[in-house]
């Protein structure tokens, strides 16, 4: 598993400068779902997309793969009535071939069935803030009712089991601010 930066863009290995209770939400190493769960005493997780895609060149390299095709789960964490974090794990065919139970994971959190598991790695995070005309932060956005189109934070990092690896990527919504750090 690689330990260098992901890539030398927009993303950087230093959270973005935002409210430092909100910094904490970017720099936590646990699940997501876990801390959203006892911000908020619920958690409601929303399935958005799972399909087949093509991952663009920047995904090939991170994910060090040629592969042709990646499985995408696109999810939202949700608490209090409204998304809190946008989620998507792109998946290489090799470490679905491996782990097949990744592509069946229907509303469960993929943070807490990694945190069951032994062997499982994670580089580093990397941080970025995400204008809204980002493919990333506008596909966070899509479906978050009456909100205006917002820069976002987001983080993602390299997750291997046994080796094989997917990339996770976390986009922090209005909601965390909303009510996760009040």
């Amino acid at each position: 598993m690689r330990t260098a930066p992901l890539a030398l863009d927009l993303w950087t290995a230093q959270p973005p400068a935002v409210d430092a209770r909100l910094g904490e939400w970017l720099a936590e190493p646990g699940p997501l779902s876990a801390r959203i769960r006892a911000a908020a005493g619920e958690l409601r997780l929303r399935v958005i997309r799972q399909e087949l895609g093509t991952p663009g060149a920047e995904q090939r390299e991170l994910l060090r793969t040629a592969a042709d095709t990646v499985y995408s789960r696109e999810v939202q964490l949700c608490a209090r009535g409204r998304p809190w974090v946008y989620a998507r794990t792109l998946i290489p065919d090799a470490t679905l071939r491996s782990c097949p139970w990744l592509a069946e994971l229907g509303d469960s959190p993929l943070d807490e069935m990694l945190q069951a598991l032994s062997g499982v790695t994670r580089t580093p995070f990397e941080y970025a803030e995400l204008s809204p005309a980002h493919e990333l932060a506008a596909r966070a956005q899509h479906d978050v009712a009456d909100e205006a189109r917002l820069t976002v934070p987001a983080r993602r990092c390299l997750v291997a089991i046994r080796g094989h690896a997917m990339l996770v990527q976390a986009v922090f919504l209005p909601g965390v601010s909303a009510h996760a750090v009040a």
